[in-house]
């Protein structure tokens, strides 16, 4: 008995010791790989970062950049902050995820002419900053004064899909960006499974009759919400993103999803 209660225990100091030996590199890993995020964008050359303005349309020299730029780590990112409030801000790989120049919109009463950006400029952005997969484009106004463009990637729904998208607004006065926005919160795996009349129905039926037809129907990427929840929760800590289509009646937009039917939230004029 003592022998197997010897073996017992021995057992047990070894695997104690396998335990903390695997739990002390994970943690000397971690650590590492923390340093080589940080050290990674340490290593993005004052140049690089020039050359991206240049190509953003901010021709500026290395005196310009050492007097009026200054970098910064931020949450394993390297943020880059100019003068006016501008700011870049890049991965732990170096691309650009973020350019914020908006301190330049300047707004008019007057109808002005949109002669920029040109097109030579626009396919200089798609070439530097576009990921080549997102092969379509949706051009729209970000105010009546300045033109955005979302580029975004095919998917199963065949729909623009404003969550997986690379927004980039152009000035009005001259070919350079006013801002560079990723977003990469959700994804189109699988295409609808409710068509919209069953969508219509499904939304006039929880309206109980209260108008009797649909003004309008979208399908789309919409962040879920207790527009209908008389018992409203308080406001959500992230975002629940579904496809959706979003149903208008009358006054009331209704939430549903396109793949079980559920209705997820809502809106109103």
């Amino acid at each position: 008995m003592k022998i197997k209660k010897f073996i017992n225990i021995f057992i047990c100091v070894t695997f104690a010791l396998i335990l903390f030996s695997c739990t002390a590199n994970q943690s000397k890993n971690i650590k590492a790989d923390e340093s080589k995020t940080s050290n990674d964008n340490e290593k993005i050359s004052d140049e690089k970062i020039i050359n991206v303005l240049k190509n953003l349309g901010y021709d500026i020299s290395k005196e310009e950049f050492d007097k009026n730029y200054k970098k910064n780590i931020k949450s394993g990112k390297l943020e880059v902050l100019g003068d006016k409030s501008s700011s870049l801000l890049f991965d732990n790989k170096g691309e650009l995820i973020h350019a914020d120049f908006l301190d330049l919109l300047e707004f008019s009463d007057n109808e002005i002419d949109k002669n920029y950006p040109s097109e030579t400029f626009v396919e200089s952005i798609k070439e530097n900053f576009i990921d080549k997969n997102y092969t379509e484009a949706l051009k729209s106004d970000f105010t009546k004064d300045y033109i955005a463009y979302s580029f975004y990637e095919k998917n199963p729904a065949g729909v623009f899909n404003p969550y997986d998208q690379i927004r980039v607004v152009f000035d009005n006065l001259k070919d350079r960006v006013i801002l560079y926005s990723k977003f990469n919160d959700y994804k189109i795996e699988k295409e609808a499974k409710i068509s919209e009349d069953e969508a219509s129905k499904i939304a006039l039926d929880f309206l109980d009759n209260k108008a009797s037809k649909v003004d309008k129907i979208t399908l789309t990427v919409v962040d879920s919400n207790d527009f209908f929840d008389e018992n409203k929760q308080k406001e959500k800590e992230s975002k629940d993103l579904h496809l959706a289509y979003i149903v208008e009646i009358a006054d009331d937009m209704v939430y549903v999803d396109a793949y079980n039917g559920k209705i997820i939230g809502g809106d109103s004029y």
